[in-house]
């Protein structure tokens, strides 16, 4: 199913190019899943020069009590700047797959 979106929105060349691409992506994810539970990684990529700047944040809740809310991190290792369009409006996000 990557391999067609790649193919269909984001124009791959062909499904066997975008297979293989999906193929990474899919190894990439998983190559994250070994941070300790509770660990929120967050991937910022852009477009700049030709080349994909990915950037990366892991983001920890604080020692003690769990927090009540989802996502509710604290600590932040990674880039110390701010990334332009950083905040994610998901109610957004899930209404226009919706539609």
């Amino acid at each position: 199913m990557l391999a067609t979106q790649l193919v269909e929105r984001f124009g791959a060349p062909d499904l066997k190019t975008a297979a293989a691409a999906a193929e990474e992506e899919v190894a990439f994810a998983e190559s994250l899943c070994s941070q300790p539970q509770d660990t929120l990684i967050a991937v910022h990529r852009t477009y700049e020069d030709g080349n994909v700047r990915e950037a990366f944040r892991t983001l920890r809740p604080r020692e003690g009590a769990k927090p009540a809310r989802a996502f509710s991190f604290m600590e932040v290792e990674g880039e110390d700047e701010e990334q332009p369009g950083e905040q994610v409006d998901l109610i957004s996000l899930a209404d226009k797959e919706r539609k």
